[in-house]
């Protein structure tokens, strides 16, 4: 009965029957159904479920319009609480295009700012920062000392809310859960790198969470310990089972872009967008997930910033502390263009091979 169906119909139910994503997004770069799809083999090779990935930003093709994220969402900046530095913080609501913050969930007023005084150093730490999670981008210059403006970077910052059932209620659809996700994104150039660090700041004390940055960009780390709020980074850990079930903790915050954590930052964002990314609610996020390799990480500054950000989220939690379930995603070293020869690993005499 083929000869029913028309030329679209043809290439419609090829490519529907296709179980394998690989093959099926292959079948769609050669025969293209429509002006997105022409274009999709323009950025070469995509590290993560093309697919998915598609399907999504095909949802927000006229952004946040007409789509039911757009009830959800909401966008601004955070301010000092009467202009008091280091206390509390409240989020001022603006329009989208001035909105510094893109934030999909705002913890309740009575949950946020939450914090504790440390009984090792007297200062302030983070008192929610097993329900949320924050990873930055940070850039290194300030604007006025930049001669080409066009191609500066942006800042990039991403939280992570843990799954709450007290927000995401049983009453819920999953594809309706606002928890178990990103939550925040920042992209924005401030017009210096302290008032950038201040954004991620602010943002961390509102939230009650602690800071992943990379060690590459001394910046924030010097940022945070010079304003005393170094109890808001994130030490590079790596969980131990033992019996007492301790943290072995790096002895700086934030961690290297080497070869090792380049691994474990597109390992990590394959797993999100295969269980997630349907329900990602930043489209910008996902256009530089969709264009990203490991060869060339620069302009992509929300990549970066969701990668550190979903490190601490699988790798320092300890609510994770379970055996790990079979890794199915995919080794970097075996799609083809990642060559792991051409990055090096600071501190180690040796190449790293996978």
């Amino acid at each position: 009965k083929s000869y029913m169906f028309g030329g679209k119909e043809r290439v419609d139910k090829e490519i529907n029957h296709q179980t394998d994503t690989k093959k099926r997004m292959d079948i769609i770069r050669k025969k293209p159904r429509n002006i997105r799809e022409a274009f999709e083999s323009a950025g070469g090779i995509c590290y993560f479920d093309l697919s998915i990935i598609t399907k999504r930003l095909e949802h927000f093709c006229f952004g946040y319009e007409n789509t039911p994220e757009a009830k959800q969402m909401t966008f601004g900046q955070f301010h000092w609480k009467n202009g008091v530095y280091g206390g509390e913080v409240v989020f001022i609501p603006t329009s989208q295009a001035d909105g510094r913050f893109w934030i999909s969930y705002l913890p309740d007023e009575r949950f946020a700012n939450k914090f504790k005084v440390s009984d090792v150093n007297g200062k302030k730490m983070p008192s929610n920062w097993h329900k949320f999670a924050a990873g930055a981008d940070a850039f290194k210059f300030d604007t006025d000392d930049v001669i080409d403006k066009g191609r500066m970077s942006d800042a990039a910052m991403h939280v992570y809310a843990e799954f709450d059932v007290m927000v995401d209620t049983p009453d819920k659809a999953p594809h309706e859960y606002v928890t178990g996700d990103m939550v925040l994104e920042y992209l924005w150039r401030a017009d210096t790198v302290d008032e950038m660090c201040e954004d991620f700041l602010k943002a961390c004390i509102y939230y009650g969470c602690k800071l992943f940055p990379e060690k590459n960009n001394p910046d924030v780390v010097s940022y945070f310990k010079r304003n005393g709020f170094e109890n808001y980074l994130q030490f590079d850990m790596q969980l131990k089972k033992t019996d007492a079930g301790v943290f072995l903790a790096d002895k700086s915050a934030g961690s290297n872009t080497d070869v090792k954590s380049i691994q474990s930052m597109f390992k990590g964002v394959q797993k999100y967008v295969k269980e997630n990314g349907l329900r990602c609610k930043f489209y910008r996020t996902l256009q530089q997930l969709k264009e990203v390799s490991p060869d060339n990480m620069n302009p992509y500054d929300l990549f970066v910033s969701m990668a550190t950000c979903l490190r601490v989220v699988v790798e320092f939690n300890p609510i994770r502390m379970k055996e790990e379930e079979e890794d199915e995603s995919i080794d970097l070293a075996e799609v083809g263009s990642f060559t792991p020869s051409n990055q090096y690993n600071e501190g180690v005499d040796e190449f790293v091979e996978y």
